[in-house]
């Protein structure tokens, strides 16, 4: 079974265990709250995954946000941002990429990379990001969420 496919169904399973609630992630300094505590720490920075693609996130003014997504370097495939408005969310730094700990760093190994950006600017921005084949071409693995700002 294709990873797409299994990530489909495990969304569609922690849907049915939510119950049919707002599906917008909230910053953790935000008086009103609706993720679980797993999306968010103390620290004002809110933790997504590709799980909430195509859903939106809150977040208040100078709070940040890491975007952590499956993926394989170690075959020439990358994340790449697509689309974001800088002027109301500010990526912070290049992606960073950590091998899974429980695979051997070998050839075909995975991890994750992690993208992390900064709400500078209230306003909704689109956050879209493509992963690329080796050759630099879109493969069909999109992320894409829109950023609320406050």
């Amino acid at each position: 079974m294709s990873i797409m496919k299994k990530l489909l169904i495990l969304f569609i399973l922690s849907l049915a265990v939510a119950g049919c609630g707002d599906d917008t992630l909230t910053s953790p300094t935000s008086a009103s709250s609706s993720t679980s505590s797993s999306a968010k720490t103390s620290t004002g920075t809110v933790k997504i995954t590709e799980a909430i693609t195509g859903q939106t996130v809150k977040l208040d003014a100078g709070s940040t946000l890491e975007v952590t997504l499956k993926s394989n370097v170690t075959t020439g495939y990358h994340w790449e941002v697509a689309s974001v408005d800088a002027a109301r969310l500010q990526q912070s730094g290049p992606p960073v990429y950590i091998a899974d700990p429980n695979i051997e760093q070998r050839v075909g190994s995975g991890g994750t990379t992690t993208f992390t950006f900064k709400a500078v600017k209230p306003g909704d921005s689109e956050l879209k990001l493509n992963y690329m084949s080796p050759a630099n071409e879109q493969s069909a693995t999109v992320f894409s969420i829109t950023v609320q700002a406050g």
